[in-house]
């Protein structure tokens, strides 16, 4: 449950990011070389490799954060 409520986060955070920078998604399909189902698929199910994120945040201007929390901490945090 929780990977996909942080895999919903990401594909939510891509979209509204691409709509802020005013493209739409096969234009930004186009700058990441890619298709636009492919990122149809991205802004809905948010699952990808780290490769097509690091794609998606050097098209969108923005930084891919990636972080490893121990899970004792997640238990803490609910």
């Amino acid at each position: 449950f929780h990977e996909s409520l942080e895999e919903l986060r990401l594909s939510v955070k891509i979209a509204q990011l691409r709509e802020k920078r005013g493209l739409t998604q096969t234009q930004l399909a186009a700058i990441m070389h890619t298709s636009t189902p492919v990122i149809s698929r991205l802004e809905k199910k948010g699952r990808c490799t780290i490769s097509t994120l690091k794609k998606a945040a050097e098209a969108l201007n923005a930084i891919l954060k990636i972080d490893l929390v121990p899970r004792e901490n997640l238990k803490k945090a609910q």
